[in-house]
C-alpha cells in the first residue's frame, strides 16, 4: 500500500520479537507478506517467529512463502515435527546456497528449536558457521552431526573446508 515502509515494518516486527510480543510481530509480518509476498525476510520472520509464538498456521505461511519464492516443490506430508523440522532444515538449505547467510540462519534455528537432533540442520549449522570462518563452531556441529549418526564421510567432506 501507499504507506509502507518494508524497512520499518521489518524493524517494528523485529522490536516485537525481541520485547516478546510475539503476537504483534506476527501481525507485522503477516501484513508485510501481504504487501509483498516474495520478501525472504519477512517470510523468514513470519517463521522464526511462529516458533516462539507456537502458532502453526504462521509457521506454515512463512514455510510455504518462502518455499514457493525458492522455487521449492511444496506438495509435502508435514506429519511429525521431525518433517516439519527437516523442511524448514532443507528450506535453509536453499537460502544458504542462494547466498542468503541471514535467513538461512534463521530457518536453521526453527529447524533446531523443532528438533535439535535433526542431522540436516546440524550439517547446515556446520557449513554455514565454515562459510563465516568460525571453525570450531563447525567442529562443534560437526561432532554432533556424528554423534547422531551421520556418515564419516560427510564429515570429513565437511573437514576438509575446515583447513
Amino acid at each position: 500500500s501507499q504507506g509502507y515502509d518494508r524497512a520499518l515494518w521489518l524493524a517494528l516486527a523485529k522490536v516485537y520479537t525481541t520485547i516478546g510480543k510475539h503476537s504483534k510481530a506476527l501481525e507485522v509480518y503477516r501484513e508485510s507478506t501481504g504487501m509483498n509476498p516474495y520478501d525472504t525476510d519477512a517470510l523468514a520472520g513470519l517463521a522464526e517467529t511462529s516458533i516462539e509464538a507456537n502458532d502453526v498456521e504462521s509457521l506454515v505461511l512463512g514455510m510455504e512463502g518462502l518455499m514457493n519464492t525458492l522455487g521449492m516443490d511444496t506438495n509435502l506430508m508435514l506429519d511429525t515435527v521431525e518433517d516439519i523440522a527437516g523442511t524448514c532444515s532443507g528450506i535453509a538449505r536453499r537460502l544458504f546456497e542462494t547466498g542468503d547467510l541471514s535467513n538461512a540462519e534463521r530457518l536453521l534455528n526453527c529447524a533446531l528449536k523443532l528438533d535439535n537432533r535433526c542431522t540436516d540442520a546440524c550439517l547446515l549449522a556446520a557449513d554455514i558457521k565454515i562459510a563465516y570462518g568460525q571453525v570450531p563452531a563447525a567442529a562443534t556441529w560437526l561432532e554432533k552431526a556424528l554423534k547422531l549418526g551421520v556418515p564419516a564421510g560427510e564429515i570429513e567432506k565437511r573437514m576438509q573446508g575446515l583447513s
